[in-house]
């Protein structure tokens, strides 16, 4: 099972490996949910990604991932993270997206000083 292409960008197929790269072997967890955990990650060109790891894998699980990834790289939207890429191994199933930082991150509170 593969993702379909015909995407609106370039999405990348890490491998597990590679994920454990990015993510300094899952150091930084960032948030949790029903399905996984999510970890920050640097790319090589130093941008920073959150990393979606589902922790449940059957395949009905495998089935929704490739639908969520293939709706994900349809949309281009500002409100909208960028899917960057995904890791679809037997045991393995993470998603990269582009990290989104908030606005204490972002020191917005200084345009009123």
């Amino acid at each position: 099972m593969d993702i379909p292409q015909g995407t609106n960008h370039s999405i990348i197929r890490f491998s597990q490996q590679e994920i454990e790269t990015i993510t300094s072997e899952y150091k930084t967890m960032i948030g949790k949910g029903a399905f996984g955990k999510v970890y920050e990650g640097t790319l090589q060109d130093k941008s920073i990604v959150a990393v979606k790891k589902i922790n449940l894998i059957g395949h009905s699980i495998k089935e929704n991932f490739v639908k969520e990834v293939f709706v994900h790289s349809q949309i281009n939207h500002p409100n909208v993270t960028r899917l960057i890429g995904y890791c679809f191994e037997e045991d393995a199933l993470m998603m990269v997206i582009a990290y989104i930082q908030t606005c204490r991150d972002l020191r917005l509170l200084e345009i009123f000083e």
